[in-house]
């Protein structure tokens, strides 16, 4: 899922919203937060489906969050694994696709 652009802790609030809640309305979790919040006896019984829809919508809350430099780390980061940038003599530069 990293490579499609979701963030670890957007996974991560999201797996964990499948099989428990802390009671509330609240969705969006940071992992401190989680760790916080979680309570055994909060977890349900009934079987989940998976939303990729939900997954998205939380990955974009998380997103929302991050501050532009961090944004464009993890674009340029994405660029670099799918070998879309080079390094050229002014730096980084786009590869010609």
């Amino acid at each position: 899922f990293s490579l499609d652009g979701f963030l670890p802790d957007a996974m991560i609030n999201y797996l964990a919203l499948l099989g428990w809640n802390d009671g509330t309305d609240n969705e969006i979790f940071t992992r401190d937060e989680l760790i916080e919040a979680f309570d055994v006896d909060r977890v349900v019984k009934s079987p989940s489906i998976f939303d990729m829809d939900k997954l998205k919508w939380v990955n974009a809350q998380h997103m929302k969050t991050m501050t532009i430099e961090e944004l464009s780390d993890l674009v340029m980061e994405q660029m670099d694994l799918l070998s879309l940038l080079k390094e050229g003599a002014s730096g980084v530069q786009m590869r010609n696709v």
